[in-house]
């Protein structure tokens, strides 16, 4: 990875940046796949996943392409590498059940195989590449941060890994559009440009571990709701009301407040059974709990 010079200076090595690039992508893709063949209900994983195996093949398409100086391998690079950013906003889109049409996640990996055959813009199509990569992943950015309602600890990581990435890739659209760094040659490590060979490295491993952190969470926050709500009227059972009222009287203690319990007593409830059938018991049931839960809310 690094070369000695006449002076005796060692220097980075880019060609094995960018394969060490392509190894972490191709890596951090392999894991998050085998976290989706455990876990086939999160598809957000799957997709995530082959964003950054297709980032791989980015990587190492754009090297052939720099050292072979053959257009093609630079397009197909970079056509390769705006689909790992719309398909990680697609994955970020369905882990929080968002609508995420392919047809958006596409649009833009399409702009950039079509512009290698129009002139004029054939000449920008590195710039053209980390711009649209910029726009998906600042999307993906917003809108991991629009779910922090969800309290998950895994989910600012997420944001800032993502943000700090569509800023790289800003940087870089700025960095070969102005001519600072050339379009169809490898960057040197000491440009603005530099700076993406490693932290794409961080984005691909960051990103990976948060989003399973972040798929453990909820699943762990799920298994615990299921257990202090009552499966049939959606409201707290025994346990969960011991442990919210246990919170209220902390609460009320504390400030010197009152509290008060109501207990509702549904007379004549075994005849509702007897008569029409427990169906219609559970109907009665969840009927009183949602009044109840309406008119304390209100």
């Amino acid at each position: 990875m690094w070369s000695l010079r006449k002076n005796g200076i060692m220097q980075l090595d880019l060609s094995t940046l960018m394969v060490m690039q392509s190894f972490a992508l191709a890596c951090a893709g392999t894991v998050l796949l085998a976290a989706w063949s455990q876990n086939r209900t999160v598809s957000a994983l799957a997709l995530w996943g082959v964003a950054h195996i297709i980032a791989a093949g980015g990587i190492l398409s754009l090297m052939l392409g720099f050292s072979s100086h053959q257009p093609a391998w630079l397009g197909l690079g970079g056509t390769l590498l705006s689909l790992q950013s719309s398909l990680v906003w697609k994955a970020a889109r369905t882990i929080d059940s968002k609508p995420a049409p392919l047809a958006i996640a596409l649009v833009g990996p399409a702009i950039m195989a079509l512009s290698g055959g129009i002139p004029g813009i054939r000449e920008f199509a590195g710039s053209l590449s980390l711009a649209m990569g910029a726009a998906y992943v600042l999307a993906t950015a917003t809108t991991l941060s629009l779910g922090r309602k969800e309290r998950l600890a895994a989910r600012l990581p997420l944001v800032i890994l993502s943000a700090v990435h569509a800023a790289a890739l800003l940087t870089g659209t700025y960095s070969t559009f102005t001519g600072s760094t050339a379009q169809d040659t490898v960057p040197p490590i000491a440009s603005l440009f530099g700076f993406i060979y490693f932290e794409s490295i961080i984005f691909a491993l960051g990103t990976s571990v948060f989003i399973l952190a972040l798929v453990k969470e909820r699943n762990e926050a799920a298994g615990r709701m299921a257990a202090l709500i009552d499966p049939l009227t959606g409201i707290a059972n025994r346990g969960g009301f011991m442990e919210s009222a246990e919170r209220v009287l902390k609460r009320c203690r504390r400030k010197s407040m009152p509290v008060s319990v109501l207990i509702f007593d549904l007379d004549w409830f075994k005849a509702v059974n007897d008569t029409h059938g427990h169906a219609v018991g559970d109907a009665v049931i969840r009927t009183f709990c949602e009044n109840t839960a309406s008119s304390s809310a209100q």
